[in-house]
């Protein structure tokens, strides 16, 4: 567990939660009375605790609180035979879900806490569940505590101010590309166009070599996302995907750079958001740091969708250290 939220310093109210458990459909079958005592603590977490079934590894309180705690229940099993949902309910926590500073942190896109999960059980017959390999060490290897765990902006509405996009293909050849997207919550300066690469970096815009004309972002805090947004309407009879060659920039901080870019689609009823991908700068400049992804849109054939690229401060090197995005293209392919 992980917030910055001054209202949950030393995770004070946060820990209220009732951790409530649906058992193969039956609503709250289980209810626990706080997040605390579901881990057999009592007021709050305050001191580190290693025991057989339970314990609290790690927590640090401050401005920042973190927070490492597991339970085992081997000796009171919690059987299902279909369906296990276990989720924290605040809502009847009306001591600070009510007062008028809780609703002023959510409108500041406040009030959030970021978890990170693990489940083990135990079947009675071997099988029956495919286990996906675990992703690289460095695709695990996001940080904390990073914009990750912002809302974002209102995108439906950004979308409809746009006009569908013609053209299939952005490859930022102009300054007059920029306009065919629209860029939110970008720091200071940004955004801006690169008709070619200094030679050997330099501001304004310092990616790696290789690409000209290119659209340059930057997020513009720690905490808060940029996002590029694209509405395209997609070919009914081809096969679309989304296509992106970034980079990062080399120069400014040598081996510190990196960000997370998730790309996702919106068909006005929802999202879909797409793996996350570290983008690292590279070291030393080279042609061969530029990245090209590419996410597959069949599903969205024949609709006008918007499509968003989000740049957060984040990745394995943990610093908020120079988080340019640079992309050379963000295009529908089709065939």
């Amino acid at each position: 567990m992980a917030t910055d939220e001054p209202l949950f310093k030393q995770f004070g109210t946060v820990m209220e939660g009732n951790n409530e458990l649906d058992i193969d459909g039956q609503e709250r079958a289980l209810d626990y009375l706080g997040t605390e005592d579901s881990f057999t603590f009592s007021w709050g977490f305050r001191e580190t605790y290693a025991g057989l079934r339970a314990g609290m590894p790690f927590v640090s309180t401050g401005n920042t609180n973190l927070l490492s705690i597991y339970r085992f229940h081997d000796h009171m099993p919690i059987r299902f035979t279909r369906a296990l949902r276990w989720h924290i309910n605040w809502r009847e926590e009306s001591g600070f879900v009510s007062s008028p500073a809780w609703q002023r942190a959510i409108t500041n896109n406040g009030c959030w806490m970021d978890y990170a999960t693990v489940y083990y059980w135990y079947q009675s017959v071997p099988g029956g569940f495919t286990h996906a390999p675990l992703p690289p060490v460095n695709e695990r290897g996001i940080a904390l505590l990073r914009s990750s765990a912002r809302p974002d902006p209102d995108v439906a509405g950004h979308l409809k101010a746009l006009e569908a996009d013609p053209k299939l293909l952005n490859t930022f050849d102009s300054p007059d590309d920029l306009q065919r997207v629209r860029v939110v919550n970008a720091y200071q300066g940004f955004p801006f166009h690169i008709a070619v690469p200094a030679p050997k970096g330099g501001h304004p815009g310092n990616p790696n070599p290789g690409r000209k004309g290119i659209l340059a972002v930057h997020p513009v805090d720690e905490l808060t996302p940029c996002l590029v947004i694209r509405r395209v309407a997609l070919p009914n009879d081809q096969k679309s995907r989304l296509r992106l060659v970034v980079s990062g920039d080399p120069y400014e901080a040598p081996g510190k750079s990196d960000f997370v870019l998730t790309a996702g689609v919106y068909d006005r009823r929802e999202f879909t958001w797409f793996k996350p991908v570290v983008i690292d700068a590279g070291t030393p400049p080279s042609a061969d740091n530029w990245r090209t992804l590419e996410y597959d849109l069949s599903a969205h054939a024949g609709q006008t969708v918007g499509l968003v690229v989000r740049v957060a401060a984040g990745g394995p090197k943990g610093q908020w250290a120079n988080e340019e995005a640079f992309f050379d293209d963000i295009s529908v392919a089709s065939e």
